[in-house]
This record gives C-alpha cells, sequence and structure tokens, in this order.
C-alpha cells in the first residue's frame, strides 16, 4: 500500500488518493522536496481520472515546483492536458529553467522538450497557439506551407474583390479597404495598421501593390489561425 500521495498516484489508486485527503494525511496542494504536487504527479503519470478529481476538490492549476513548473509543464497526456487548461492552466506560464537559468521556458515549450508533440498539438489547438510539427522535415513544411497559402488564397481572392462604395475613390487604398461585407471592421483595422507599419517599397497610388500588402498579411496571419497539423 501506498505511503504517500505521491507513490498512490504513480499506482495509479485512486482510492488511496481519496483516502489520504479525506482523512487530511495530504491536502490536494501538499507538495514534496522539490515542489511537486500531487497535480503535478497526476499529469506526469498520465492519469485524467485523478486529475479530475483534485481539480473539483480544488487544486491549485498555478502551483509551482522548485523549478517553476506548473503541473502543465510536466504533463504527458492529452486528455490531462486537456482538463488543466479548462481548469484555467496558463500554456504561456514561464518557469525558472533553462540554459544557465537564463532563459525561461513556456509550458507549451517543456510540454515538446518532452517530446510530448501530440500533447503539445492539443494544447496550442485548445488556446489559438500556432503549432509547429518538429518531426517534419523541411521539405514538408515548405510543402505544408504551401498548402496553407492555397487555401488562404482560395478562401479570400483580392483580384476578385467587387468593391461597392458608389463611387470608385481616387485613394487607391480606399478601394482596396473598403470592401463590404467581405472582411470585419476588426480585421480591417489590423490590415491598415499592418500597411502603415509596413510601408517599404509600397507605392499608395499602386492599386495592385496594396493588394499584394494586403494579401502578404492575410496569408502571414490567417494561416496562425488556420493552420492545424
Amino acid at each position: 500500500m501506498a505511503e504517500n500521495i505521491w507513490l498512490a498516484i504513480s499506482e495509479s489508486d485512486i482510492g488511496r488518493v481519496k483516502e489520504f485527503v479525506d482523512n487530511k494525511t495530504f491536502s490536494v496542494d501538499s507538495q514534496d522536496d522539490y515542489g511537486y504536487s500531487p497535480l503535478h504527479a497526476a499529469a506526469s503519470w498520465k492519469n485524467p481520472e485523478i486529475v479530475e478529481y483534485l481539480l473539483e476538490k480544488g487544486a491549485n492549476v498555478a502551483i509551482t515546483d522548485n523549478d517553476g513548473d506548473t503541473p502543465l509543464h510536466t504533463c504527458e497526456d492529452i486528455e490531462c492536458a486537456l482538463l488543466l487548461l479548462k481548469a484555467g492552466a496558463d500554456p504561456k506560464v514561464q518557469n525558472k529553467s533553462g540554459i544557465n537559468k537564463k532563459r525561461m521556458d513556456l509550458a507549451i515549450e517543456s510540454v515538446m522538450e518532452n517530446e510530448e508533440y501530440s500533447v503539445a498539438k492539443a494544447i496550442c489547438e485548445y488556446s489559438g497557439i500556432p503549432y509547429e510539427d518538429p518531426t517534419l522535415k523541411p521539405e514538408e513544411k515548405k510543402i505544408e506551407a504551401a498548402e496553407v497559402e492555397r487555401e488562404i488564397k482560395d478562401d479570400v481572392n483580392l483580384d476578385e474583390i467587387q468593391v461597392d462604395i458608389g463611387e470608385m475613390s481616387s485613394d487607391p487604398l480606399a478601394n482596396v479597404l473598403n470592401v463590404e461585407g467581405l472582411l470585419s471592421e476588426e480585421t480591417l483595422n489590423e490590415i491598415m495598421s499592418y500597411i502603415f507599419n509596413n510601408p517599404e517599397g509600397l507605392d499608395f497610388n499602386d492599386e495592385e501593390a496594396i493588394k499584394a500588402r494586403v494579401s502578404e498579411y492575410l496569408i502571414q496571419n490567417l494561416s496562425k489561425k488556420n493552420t492545424t497539423f
């Protein structure tokens, strides 16, 4: 029989875990000499049932060990990761590790470093973080990027944009951006900001050049939102 809650978790003995918590031998936020909590252990040992139980009992999803790792940093299971995220875990929280303690790793980076790529992908998809598959060869990445670019161009074909603003403006930028019903006001504002912050080599009197710059923005930014691996 496990002598402490961490051993019970390593043995997937949820009955023993509940016994420790119920008789207050250990709390859901107890930490060992290394700052490791039951939630760290359950996430690392790939036990979503225990993770869920600990969270229901009020375990702190942001608790850190001596290295600054949260349970999400140590997670090695997709279901456990999703439970932690739904409970408020931050995939971008930093720990204190890294080369010579100068580089601080995000939770998602730690999962990647542990080569838990399927877990990292699930975290990225849930959190809206762009995911780049490290197992792909450079040639495969280029092919994938080209496919994403084609999909975006198919969805938003600037050459086929119909501008309906009564009379055509004498301002080429207005002709490109005043597109009724195609893009949201928020997206239009983002495009405007991008264009004015990246004016290098752009002729504001050249409508085709402006279209190309808008297309460049869409490819760079919408791909981050739409890419799945």
